[in-house]
């Protein structure tokens, strides 16, 4: 692949890496208002079945973040192969800590 392509991918997974943080932000916001609007109201069964619920969407979010940022940081070395000029701040602690919060927020609610 030509450096314009790599890049041109790296941007449309770069684009999918957002869009899995916005499902997680959307999904965490709605479990909260969920359990602060509703929750004394649930029954014990619906609580535990929206709890896990929540869960499993969050850390099926977390996997896709994962996986987005490293395809990213894949592409963007071979990018950097191809152009030593070019240099991107995408790394590994960047991804470590962008997960480390998802999952704090889904170990905290």
């Amino acid at each position: 692949m030509t450096e314009n392509e790599l890049f041109e991918a790296a941007v449309s997974y770069n684009s999918v890496l957002q869009g899995w943080v916005a499902i997680y932000l959307t999904i965490f916001s709605g479990y909260l208002v969920t359990a602060y609007v509703v929750g004394s109201k649930l029954s014990r069964t619906q609580a535990v079945f929206v709890s896990a619920s929540f869960s499993v969407f969050a850390v099926l979010c977390i996997l896709a973040v994962v996986g987005s940022a490293s395809q990213v940081m894949q592409l963007n070395g071979e990018i950097e192969a191809i152009n030593p000029d070019r240099y991107f701040r995408m790394g590994d602690a960047q991804i470590y800590f962008m997960t480390t919060i998802m999952s704090l927020g889904v170990l905290m609610a």
